[in-house]
């Protein structure tokens, strides 16, 4: 993995780090707007179950605790009549009030079921109320109390069952809603955890590698550096790549090659100098032993001229050596001719003393 980002420069993978970390950052960002958008579309769902529910339960509270219990309380003369005109008046407005707000709210598939459901039995009550009103203004209780056993059930009680069961549906699919919402909060946390946790390892990873693939050719190129100051010129750092540090590396053993053949060269030219100089040692020697004849090999290092000079001084020096013994020749016979001319002129000599003497 260093090798794959070794190809890449500091920067690019800078930048590749910061947008693994935007990017998980982001998907965390996702998934939790998706939660909460699920979560408040469940919330305004159940609201809604609640609120029609609700709605649906003053209803039947209306028909229940205002209507019935009028016609009852007037049927068994616990009410006057007055009394329950205005109150079957204030129960029959509350209705239509309540009646009205809930169909409003209503979209229209709940609208449309609601017509299905409730809208028969809602033409019962309203004539009921009107049967009621008409009785109440009367003020006739025989046929109040024939209104009561006899059609005021089959009026209201559709309406009223159909309102009780709608309630009933409307807690349970509530009852649902929360689970389904509790079960996907849930999902979405989990998921979101994962989200987290992945995303914080893969952050993580990559930037180990990142950081490793900048650490690792640092620690290199100064342990190269340290064992070149040691002593060690063999060693390479042997980076690749296209970043700064390859670039770097690739100098440095560039460098350490270049030094290495120049020690190299400087040491085979010590080696051929140390050769020549104890060349020149020995022909010395050797003529200091009055051996003439030497010859010292000349090189194209800095003794050569020496070599040539000690050649040239060994060859002038027998030139001359060999003048002086011809000379010496010259001059032993020389002094030979004169010592026999000496011996003819001593005998000469000798000769004429003698003839003098014989003279005398």
């Amino acid at each position: 993995m260093n090798k794959l980002f070794s190809k890449f420069r500091i920067g690019p993978r800078l930048i590749f780090l910061i947008t693994v970390q935007a990017l998980i950052l982001l998907m965390i960002g996702l998934t939790a707007l998706a939660g909460l958008t699920f979560a408040s579309r469940s919330t305004d769902l159940l609201n809604r179950n609640v609120t029609e529910g609700t709605r649906l339960s003053y209803l039947a509270d209306t028909i229940q605790g205002e209507l019935l219990a009028t016609v009852h309380r007037v049927n068994t003369g616990a009410l006057t009549w007055d009394q329950g005109r205005q109150n079957l008046g204030f129960a029959n407005q509350q209705f239509e009030d309540d009646w009205k707000t809930y169909t409003t709210a209503l979209t229209p598939d709940e609208a449309e079921f609601i017509e299905d459901v409730l809208a028969p039995g809602l033409a019962g009550v309203r004539s009921a109320f009107l049967e009621l009103e008409r009785l109440f203004k009367n003020e006739d209780r025989t046929n109040l109390s024939l209104f009561v056993i006899n059609e005021l059930d089959e009026l209201v009680q559709p309406f009223l069952n159909a309102l009780l069961a709608s309630s009933s549906e409307r807690q349970l699919a509530s009852e649902r809603t929360f689970e389904d919402s509790l079960k996907s909060n849930n999902t979405f946390l989990y998921a979101s955890l994962a989200v987290i946790v992945i995303g914080v390892l893969l952050a993580g990873l990559i930037g180990y590698l990142i950081y490793r693939s900048i650490v690792d050719p640092i620690e290199r190129i100064s342990g190269t550096v340290h064992s070149v100051s040691e002593g060690d010129y063999e060693v390479r750092t042997g980076l690749t790549g296209s970043d700064e540090f390859a670039t770097l590396g690739a100098a440095l053993d560039e460098l350490l090659q270049d030094k290495v053949t120049s020690l190299v060269n400087a040491e085979e030219e010590n080696e051929r100098l140390n050769e020549s100089v104890l060349k020149l040692l020995d022909a010395v020697a050797r003529l200091s032993e009055r051996d003439l004849t030497v010859t010292v090999p000349v090189s194209a290092d800095v003794t050569g001229p020496v070599a040539d000079a000690i050649n040239q001084m060994a060859e002038e020096t027998g030139r001359v050596l060999m003048r002086v013994s011809r000379i010496a020749s010259q001059v032993g016979a020389s002094c030979a001719t004169v010592n026999k001319k000496a011996e003819i002129v001593n005998a000469t000599a000798t000769a004429q003393k003698a003839e003098v003497e014989r003279t005398a």
